[in-house]
């Protein structure tokens, strides 16, 4: 990186992404900052994507668009990062939307902290009819944001962060293992090298479709699943145990985790919960979502009293039971 490089690159992942990416990138162009570059990386799309960033190529010369195979998004994210020039990386997913001061408040933050690696923010949550007007966050730091996660409480969206080029290059990078909870898995890893912050300043609005309660029980298996994988990975570490990603025993420990009784328990449990509160947590029910805007989504107040219950001592135990069973 050269003095003459921008101080922010902004990465956008894409695959199939024509119906929002426009969004997405005006919401970019139009921020009040303006040291930076836009970073597209296309996952093999096979709609209009490449056309429609090409043509915002052509307005302005701080986008740049690579296209490659299809390969997953961790894969695709360290592809991006090794293509940017920014000493910061600034996340933003294809359908979200950036609000104007994001890039300010941001980049000022890790300016003044140079002992934060990675910055989240408070968030709105819409879709393409409803608009909830409630921030998720906040102002907190390493300690209260790594408790959470371990308690599988929830925390800042992806599309919120921005990071420091150097620290993620320090921590390998995006691990491709995680098909799902990549970033979950990369803050835990950084929290090793600095601290992880977020700001209570909304700095982006998270998109979510008609579609999205996560899709389908088995995706909302795989997630829960990668995440406790992440969690106990990250504990194991900590404790002074091996990381059992090395070694070759990644498989043995992804199976250890999915077939032991209180995961399966745990998981169970969260899918009775879903499955029982689906009418509820549907986020194109505008009704529902006016009855609780003092707590900013129905999904974030039902998640959190939920996982308090069910959810907070998970992690420790499955990081127990692999130390006594699995740990030579």
């Amino acid at each position: 990186m050269s003095h003459s490089d921008p101080k922010i690159s902004v990465l956008i992942p894409c695959f199939n992404s024509e119906r929002h990416i426009e969004e997405s990138l005006d919401s970019i162009l139009m921020q009040q900052y303006k040291d930076y570059e836009v970073v597209v990386i296309d996952d093999g799309s096979i709609d209009d994507t490449k056309n429609i960033v090409n043509m915002y190529i052509r307005k302005s010369n701080k986008i740049r668009y690579f296209y490659k195979e299809h390969s997953g998004i961790a894969d695709s994210l360290n592809f991006g990062v090794e293509k940017s020039l920014g000493r910061y990386i600034m996340r933003l997913d294809s359908d979200d939307v950036s609000l104007p001061c994001r890039m300010q408040l941001q980049a000022s933050f890790l300016d003044r902290n140079p002992d934060v690696v990675a910055l989240g923010g408070s968030h709105f949550n819409f879709s393409d009819n409803i608009f909830i007007e409630k921030a998720l966050f906040c102002n907190y730091k390493n300690n209260n944001i790594i408790r959470n996660i371990e308690r599988g409480l929830r925390w800042f969206p992806h599309s919120s962060v921005i990071f420091r080029r150097t620290s993620f290059d320090q921590c390998g990078g995006y691990d491709v293992n995680f098909k799902y909870s990549q970033d979950l898995d990369l803050w835990l890893r950084l929290s090793k090298i600095g601290d992880i912050a977020c700001i209570s300043n909304p700095v982006v609005k998270i998109r979510f479709h008609g579609n999205q309660i996560s899709h389908n029980n088995k995706n909302l298996r795989s997630q829960w699943l990668y995440a406790q994988l992440a969690i106990v990975r990250h504990l194991l570490v900590a404790y002074g145990f091996k990381d059992p990603f090395l070694n070759n025993r990644k498989d043995e420990f992804t199976k250890f985790i999915k077939n032991n009784r209180i995961y399966r328990e745990y998981d169970d449990r969260r899918i009775k919960w879903v499955l029982k509160n689906k009418k509820i947590i549907k986020y194109n029910l505008s009704s529902v979502f006016k009855l609780f805007i003092g707590y900013g989504t129905t999904m974030q107040l039902l998640t959190s009293v939920k996982e308090r219950f069910i959810g907070s001592s998970v992690s420790y135990k499955l990081m127990r039971c692999w130390i006594r069973d699995k740990s030579f």
